[in-house]
C-alpha cells in the first residue's frame, strides 16, 4: 500500500513539525500517550545494562522512559528511516546528555544488528507504517537474546460501538501517518514469538503487544 519512498515524505514533514506532531499524538492516544508508553516499557523486562532497539523510534518519545530503566551503563538505539526524525531524537539525546543512545538511519526489513544482540525490541505506531512490516518483525526476532522480549505499541480499527468512527480514521491517518490498517500484525506476531501478551485500550483502537523469543 505504501512505499519507503511516500513514508519518508510523510515523516520528513512530522520530523520537521515537532509541536503539530506531538498535539497529533493528543488525538492518536486519545489522551493516553504517555501512560501507554509506559505500559509498554515496563513489561519488557529491562534492567541496568539492558541492550535496547527502539525501532522506527521516531523523535524519541520513548527514550525517558527507556533511560530510566536501563540507566547511564546501558544500551539505546534508535532506529528510523525517516533522517529528519533522527534529527529530532538526536537534539532530544544531545538536551538531557544521554550518551548510550545510537541512531542509525535505515530499513527495519534489512536490520545492521548482529544475531542476538539485544535483551529488548520495542516499536511504538512503528510497524504499521513499514512497508515489509513482515521482514521488519522477522529482523528483530533475529537480533533478540534467547529470551529477550519484543514489544509492539500500535493501533487498528475500533471495535464495537466505536467502529462508527473507522472510516474518518482510516483516510485520516493514512494520509497523515502512512497507516496500513490492512496489515495483520498481530496474527503475524503471535507465529513469530512465544508467550503473547495481548491488551487492547480506546475501545480496542490502541494495542499493547508482548512476546518472548
Amino acid at each position: 500500500m505504501f512505499n519507503l519512498g511516500l513514508v519518508s515524505k510523510i515523516y520528513w514533514f512530522w520530523g520537521k513539525s515537532t509541536t503539530i506532531y506531538n498535539l497529533s499524538n493528543l488525538l492518536t492516544y486519545l489522551g493516553k500517550e504517555q501512560c501507554l508508553r509506559e505500559r509498554l516499557i515496563s513489561q519488557l523486562n529491562l534492567k541496568a545494562r539492558s541492550t535496547v532497539l527502539d525501532l522506527a523510534c521516531g523523535n524519541g518519545s520513548n527514550f525517558k522512559l527507556i533511560e530510566k530503566y536501563i540507566g547511564k551503563r546501558g544500551h539505546l538505539y534508535g532506529f528510523d528511516y525517516s533522517y529528519q526524525m533522527l534529527s529530532s531524537a538526536k537534539k532530544r539525546a544531545e538536551q538531557h546528555f544521554w550518551d548510550n543512545i545510537y541512531l542509525k538511519q535505515g530499513d527495519a526489513a534489512e536490520l545492521p544488528y548482529n544475531d542476538n544482540n539485544f535483551d529488548a525490541v520495542l516499536s511504538t505506531l512503528g510497524i504499521s507504517a513499514i512497508p515489509e512490516f513482515k521482514s521488519a518483525l522477522d529482523q528483530s526476532y533475529r537480533i533478540l537474546r534467547e529470551g529477550g522480549k519484543m514489544g509492539i505499541l500500535d493501533a487498528q480499527l475500533f471495535e464495537g460501538k466505536w467502529r462508527i468512527f473507522n472510516l474518518p480514521i482510516k483516510i485520516i491517518y493514512s494520509i497523515g501517518a502512512a497507516w496500513d490498517y490492512t496489515k495483520n500484525i498481530i496474527g503475524e506476531f503471535k507465529t513469530r514469538f512465544k508467550n503473547v501478551q495481548l491488551e487492547k485500550y480506546n475501545g480496542g483502537t490502541m494495542y499493547i503487544l508482548i512476546g518472548q523469543k
